[in-house]
């Protein structure tokens, strides 16, 4: 059970970043253009 949930937080966090960093990307990618 502990395994199952430490796994779970990891993917959970490392999807969170992978999120946060697309959408930084998103967000800057109209600045970088003009």
């Amino acid at each position: 059970m502990l395994w199952a949930l430490l796994g779970v937080l990891l993917l959970g966090t490392a999807a969170g970043i992978c999120l946060t960093m697309l959408g930084d990307r998103a967000a800057l990618t109209p600045y970088s253009i003009r």
